[in-house]
Parts: structure tokens; C-alpha cells; sequence
């Protein structure tokens, strides 16, 4: 196939813009797709001190392939936590509709 002159390299140029979006995007969803905890779950956490606290997952990030989770304590603090530390999640929509209590 023979390719005009113009319009023909614009719409390569289209395509190779696609598959690097579409790359990015899969690389993206491949990095998030294995988490245990989302924003909005409420997760109990052990201290470096030992102590357990219960708090509100706020935002999650990526460092050096090691998820750190940013969680507002119910005590009113704020954590940096590596995933390792926390012992449990629960659902924030199953804490606030549990009517077993």
C-alpha cells in the first residue's frame, strides 16, 4: 500500500498517538488492578509504636513499588501507613448500612 503525501502521515501520526495512550493506559490499569484497599475504606492500622488505630483511607500512592496508604484517623490524626501495617479493611458503605448493631 502506497501511502499519499499529507493527509496519509496525519493519520499514522493519529495512530501512534492511540496505541501510546492506550499503552499508558494499560500500564496504568495494570498498577492498580491487584489493591487490596481503595479510597473510602475504613482500615484498622498498627503504629510503629504498636498501638491499633482505625481510620479513613484518604489517598493511596506508589513508592518504589511499595503502596503507602495516607488514612485520617477517627481520633482525629492523620497517618502515612505502608500497606504492611494494616491488619484489616471494612467498606465504608458496609459501616455506614450495618444494622446488626
Amino acid at each position: 500500500m502506497l501511502l499519499k503525501p499529507g493527509s496519509d502521515i496525519k493519520y499514522i501520526n493519529n495512530i501512534y498517538n492511540y496505541i501510546d495512550y492506550f499503552d499508558k493506559l494499560y500500564k496504568l490499569f495494570k498498577r492498580y488492578t491487584c489493591m487490596k484497599y481503595f479510597v473510602g475504606d475504613i482500615v484498622k492500622f498498627q503504629l510503629e509504636s504498636g498501638e491499633i488505630r482505625e481510620g479513613n483511607v484518604r489517598f493511596i500512592d506508589m513508592i518504589h513499588n511499595k503502596k503507602i496508604l495516607y488514612i485520617n484517623g477517627f481520633r482525629g490524626c492523620a497517618y502515612k501507613v505502608p500497606e504492611e501495617n494494616v491488619i484489616s479493611r471494612s467498606s465504608l458503605l458496609k459501616k455506614l448500612f450495618d444494622y446488626s448493631k
